[in-house]
């Protein structure tokens, strides 16, 4: 088989699973790359008797680029899933050891909070920020000085731990 003679439908399928499939967060040029694998064992495993190369090529391709999009797309979710797993038994569990205040307990419920929500944003990589707490604070009718108390309340009692 003449690989140049079937490369182009080859980009044109990849080409439609990426168009249809941006949300799996899969590159075209690898499903390219996986196009060209199937390609190949497509090649290996041709029976010329059930039907012309092309065809047998064109069902390949579409269902198993379908299948490998549906694959990564599940990693994605376990990978999600795990870290807001980690992020948040890490952050809850870095409290627990030492007396809180009512006000460092709403900070770290905050911070649950905040987790959760970019989890669910899908901006899981997106760190927690000092003002990001901050700005939810000053919507509770927090002023700076408690804010900043607060802050200073639960560093001294992390360096204590340590």
């Amino acid at each position: 088989m003449n690989y140049k003679k079937y490369e182009d439908m080859i980009n044109k399928i990849a080409h439609w699973h990426n168009k249809h499939n941006r949300t799996a967060g899969i590159s075209f040029e690898d499903l390219k790359s996986q196009g060209n694998l199937i390609y190949c064992e497509c090649v290996q495993k041709y029976d010329k008797q059930k039907s012309k190369f092309s065809t047998y090529l064109h069902i390949c391709l579409y269902r198993k680029l379908n299948n490998y999009i549906k694959k990564e797309r599940k990693q994605i979710q376990l990978k999600k899933e795990l870290i807001k797993t980690k992020r948040s038994y890490y952050i809850s569990n870095i409290f627990r050891f030492f007396t809180m205040t009512d006000e460092m307990n709403e900070i770290v419920s905050v911070i649950l909070y905040l987790n959760q929500g970019l989890f669910n944003s899908g901006d899981i990589y997106k760190k927690i920020s000092k003002l990001m707490i901050k700005r939810i604070l000053w919507s509770r009718g927090w002023d700076d000085d408690r804010i900043n108390n607060s802050f200073k309340e639960i560093k001294l009692n992390l360096l204590e731990e340590r």
